[in-house]
């Protein structure tokens, strides 16, 4: 049997990554191949993982923050907000396809998704029997608050929707999704974000050795073989 195991520190540097060499595939440039075969004892090829860290990728400022395994034959799907990894974990052997799926998130404050929030409504107080829906930001936002970096934002866009209240009541409403120019001051302190965040990649997170980061994503085998 075997077991992905990975841990979770706040503190620690990020893995932007993860890749699955077979067999005599070449290891991934700036990637880490863990010793570990992850078809130990099984009749098909050699399978590793490799992963590697944002500071070996600049570019690259999406961490991973989970990892799952599907078997398309059973009928599972790699989750929406995640990312298939195009490499089968059973390759040449007579066993049901298995593969990685991994969640990224972005560290940089220009690509992070924000939680939406009433600023301003009218009238400022409550109707009778209706109380203003706390679910309402999140519906006309479901994927959050975004930052457009250049020149051309996207159009403004108009949508529908209604919501039915807890007393039956239906609420009709008019969602205008537009763009602002930002305050110079909060572009700023972005920047400012964004720059420490960059430095803490290059710099190994809280200062640990790379030795010492490596440890952050392991594989432990078990001396029994893999069953079909």
């Amino acid at each position: 049997k075997t077991f992905i195991c990975f841990e979770r520190d706040p503190k620690g540097i990020p893995i932007s990554d993860l890749q699955v060499r077979v067999g005599n595939e070449a290891k991934p440039m700036g990637y880490i191949q863990l010793p570990q075969n992850l078809n130990k004892g099984g009749i098909g090829k050699d399978i590793f993982l490799c992963y590697t860290h944002a500071y070996h990728l600049g570019h690259d400022r999406h961490s991973v923050v989970d990892i799952v395994m599907i078997a398309p034959k059973a009928g599972e799907k790699c989750p929406s907000d995640y990312m298939l990894v195009n490499k089968n974990l059973n390759a040449g052997s007579f066993r049901d396809p298995l593969y990685l799926c991994v969640k990224k998130i972005s560290d940089s404050a220009f690509d992070m998704r924000y939680k939406p929030v009433v600023l301003d409504r009218f009238p400022y107080y409550d109707l009778r029997d209706s109380s203003f829906p706390d679910m309402l930001p999140i519906f006309c936002y479901p994927q959050g608050a975004d930052v457009v970096v250049g020149e051309n934002p996207p159009l403004p866009k108009c949508t529908t929707f209604i919501l039915t209240m807890v007393s039956g009541m239906k609420l009709y409403g008019i969602c205008i999704n537009f763009h602002e120019i930002m305050r110079k001051d909060t572009v700023e302190r972005m920047k400012e974000i964004a720059k420490k965040s960059a430095q803490r990649r290059l710099s190994g997170g809280d200062g640990r050795s790379h030795a010492k980061a490596a440890e952050s994503l392991e594989i432990e085998m078990s001396d029994e073989e893999l069953e079909d």
